[in-house]
């Protein structure tokens, strides 16, 4: 009897050993790396890793494609893999042959000392045909939008283009890319302009919805078909916000600087604050120039860290990517949410 008790008490203490739960252990060399899940996207909240600052985190880019390698937007390497997000002119694909000039928006986070794209908007500004063409002053005209080329030849008319640049502000388009098309759906981002009753983006002029509800100033992307040199719109899509509707604790901007009022300047879409009488004069020297400009946050504002210069831009190797469904050597980050070890990075130079 006393052997019967015993023996139950055994299978019993095993049982509770059992159910117990098992010691975490966490590597010296390797820690746990958790992503914030997809519907966080751009816009979305959560402390990435390597990110200092609580509460925010990764980095937004807009700017021009300048190399390879995986691609370098002003001065950043910044990786792709199958895990990222292609949004073209406002609507998602699957894969996208880069190419350099492209203007793109990019949310990326860090991970073991590189950085990783969630999302990459690519932006042109105009598509459709060409319809006038000055030579001599390197300049066309798109859907009634003015483009300036620094190099030649000068498309021909009645050619398919679509044109990734830069607006200044007196919305002239400063072109970085010129894709030319067999055929393509005119569209065309701009300020709202009205005049003696109508609507226009530059001097073309737009038939829009009754749904539109439209107000001066308003920078829309419309979609639609040329009838009667009109632009009949069937799509738009509101871009007053900027296009990285994110979180982020720094961003690197491109493009035309604004002064608002004061020391208060607008690049990108973005607000931010200059306190540096140096960096005020440059903007100055450059007026007629895109600059590259690196934001910080402080509190809920936006405030000028430096000046990006061309010397400090890594421009990588000029060479195509792979299509991103097939098997090469670009790192892979973590799925969001699941732990892992580092991957082994694998450069291309």
């Amino acid at each position: 009897m006393k052997l019967t008790t015993t023996f139950i008490f055994v299978l019993f203490l095993g049982f509770l050993l059992a159910c117990s739960p098992s010691p975490s252990y966490q590597s010296s060399t390797h820690s746990a790396v958790v992503y914030p899940g997809d519907d966080s996207g751009i816009g979305g909240t959560g402390k990435m890793a390597g990110d200092s600052d609580s509460g925010i985190g990764g980095t937004g880019i807009v700017g021009e494609i300048t190399g390879f390698g995986s691609i370098f937007v002003n001065g950043e390497e910044i990786e792709i893999d199958d895990n990222t997000k292609l949004v073209l002119d406002g609507k998602k694909v699957i894969s996208h042959p880069f190419a350099k000039g492209e203007i793109v928006a990019i949310h990326s986070i860090p991970y073991d000392s590189q950085h990783f794209a969630r999302e990459i908007h690519i932006r042109h500004e105009v598509i459709g045909q060409v319809q006038n063409v000055y030579p001599d002053d390197q300049r066309f005209t798109v859907l009634g939008q003015t483009i300036a080329i620094t190099s030649k030849p000068v498309p021909k008319i009645g050619q398919a283009v679509a044109i990734s640049g830069f607006r200044d502000n007196q919305g002239l388009i400063h072109a970085t890319q010129i894709k030319r098309l067999m055929a393509a759906q005119p569209m065309v981002i701009g300020q709202l302009r009205h005049h003696s009753g109508d609507w226009y983006i530059g001097q073309q002029q737009l038939l829009l919805p009754d749904i539109a509800l439209p107000q001066e100033g308003q920078t829309l992307r419309v979609r639609g078909d040329v009838i009667n040199n009109s632009l009949q719109v069937k799509e738009f899509q509101k871009l007053d916000s900027p296009v990285l509707k994110l979180p982020v604790s720094r961003l690197l901007l491109q493009g035309y600087v604004k002064q608002v009022a004061g020391n208060q300047y607008r690049i990108a879409n973005h607000t931010f604050s200059d306190r540096s009488q140096v960096l005020q004069q440059q903007f100055l020297n450059q007026k007629e120039q895109p600059v590259r400009l690196e934001l910080r946050r402080s509190n809920e504002h936006w405030i000028l860290s430096r000046h990006i210069f061309d010397r400090q831009i890594t421009k990588g190797k000029p060479q195509l990517l792979p299509d991103r469904r097939s098997n090469h050597s670009r790192p892979i980050m973590p799925m969001p949410g699941a732990p892992m070890r580092p991957p082994l990075m694998q450069r291309r130079f």
